[in-house]
């Protein structure tokens, strides 16, 4: 009986150690692969020069009959910024991926902003 306890005590360590390795194998996993917010560093984004943003691109997520899109584009047109559109439809899983709900979504660099700030803060953008 006392083997027979020993035995038994030995497959339930060895199951605690294999539970606990694939807990370790998943965080580190996790760890490496984890998504990095990818831009510009600050540097890059902000000129020492006068402090406002310097603008490598801008990309504008847009769909057909887009009330919201077309005046997004008439605003920078007026202000004359320079932007690029791409259709929403050919780019869902990138725009799920950033929890895109509703267009149009303004890319800047690598940062998603909805049209509504982007709008706000239009003037730094220039």
């Amino acid at each position: 009986m006392n083997e027979l306890f020993m035995i038994a005590m030995m497959a339930i360590c060895l199951t605690l150690a294999i539970v606990l390795l694939i807990i370790l194998i998943l965080w580190i996993d996790e760890l490496i692969n984890k998504p990095e917010k990818a831009g510009p560093t600050p540097e890059e984004f902000f000129n020492k020069n006068n402090n406002k943003k310097i603008m490598k691109e801008i990309i504008i997520y847009t769909s057909d009959n887009c009330t919201n899109c077309f005046k997004l584009k008439w605003i920078l047109d007026n202000k004359e910024i320079k932007y690029s559109t791409l259709d929403a439809k050919d780019h869902m899983d990138l725009l799920i991926s950033n929890k895109v709900m509703n267009l149009p979504w303004v890319q800047v660099d690598w940062e998603f902003i909805h049209y509504e700030k982007f709008i706000n803060d239009i003037e730094t953008w220039k």
